[in-house]
């Protein structure tokens, strides 16, 4: 029995083994939101954002998007960041037209939270203006920001780490499903930017990636999922019946046995 669960267990993380090919990612998919934003700059429930897909780049940063009908919420999770400076940034890059422009142009935002100081930071917003970004200014009405250090309820790490959470109004989008979408971050005044995608430039919109408005709600297993999860479930079915019929007693009117038996009575009558 022990080997047969063996065999059991190799099959199906076998089958399961192709779920999340190892590539680059380009392009995420904002869900429909299930759980509702608190923009405090930080996780405020540990499930907070479990309702998005994770997209990880440079190995220590995170970011979740999803949207519901007026806004889109983004959490970018600087886990590596661990010292608070002056000059921490976190920035959302936006190409609401999704034209690939290789110059920013006045459909390109950037919304940003910068920590002036230690203990003090502001958020604003930037439109393109052909090779650079055009100057700071308010951003536009509905949008929210935070960030703090606290990741108390962080699922991915405890400990203190600067966390930026953006609320985007949904005004600012084309009537299209699809955007282009750039994410960066450093830590103080002389971090290197992280950036996402990678090989992406803030002022380059044709390197950005994409950005995928869904109608529903994540699922609970992704697309690419559901054909492995399937072959996992037949292996195991064709090897359990396999097994079952394998060890079915050999019936008595089929056996070599019997056979001969019934042919040496029969010969017995006749003489």
């Amino acid at each position: 029995m022990a080997r047969d669960w063996a065999v059991l267990a190799v099959i199906c993380i076998l089958a399961t083994s192709f779920i999340y090919p190892a590539t680059a990612q380009s392009s995420v998919t904002a869900y429909l939101a299930t759980s509702i934003v608190k923009v405090d700059g930080k996780w405020t429930r540990p499930n907070e954002w479990t309702d998005t897909s994770n997209t990880t780049f440079d190995e220590t940063v995170r970011f979740h998007v999803k949207h519901d009908e007026q806004f889109l919420y983004f959490l970018v999770d600087f886990i590596s960041d661990t010292t608070s400076l002056a000059g921490d940034t976190g920035r959302i890059h936006l190409d609401t037209n999704h034209d690939h422009g290789t110059v920013l142009s006045t459909d390109d935002y950037t919304f940003a939270i910068h920590w002036a100081e230690e203990d003090s930071w502001a958020a604003s917003m930037m439109r393109g203006a052909g090779d650079e970004w055009g100057a700071a200014t308010k951003p536009v009405d509905g949008f929210l920001a935070g960030s703090s250090f606290d990741a108390s309820n962080d699922p991915y790490s405890t400990s203190p780490h600067r966390i930026y959470e953006f609320r985007i109004p949904k005004t600012i989008l084309a009537s299209l499903t699809t955007f282009g979408l750039c994410v960066s971050c450093k830590s103080g005044l002389s971090g290197p930017w992280l950036i996402w995608p990678s090989g992406a430039t803030a002022i380059k919109p044709n390197r950005w990636g994409d950005l995928e408005i869904s109608g529903l709600p994540i699922p609970e297993f992704p697309i690419q999922v559901a054909p492995w999860i399937m072959l996992a479930t037949v292996s195991c079915a064709v090897y359990l019946a396999r097994r079952r019929r394998s060890a079915l007693p050999e019936h008595p009117s089929h056996s070599y046995g019997a056979l001969t038996g019934e042919l040496r009575q029969k010969d017995a009558l006749r003489r």
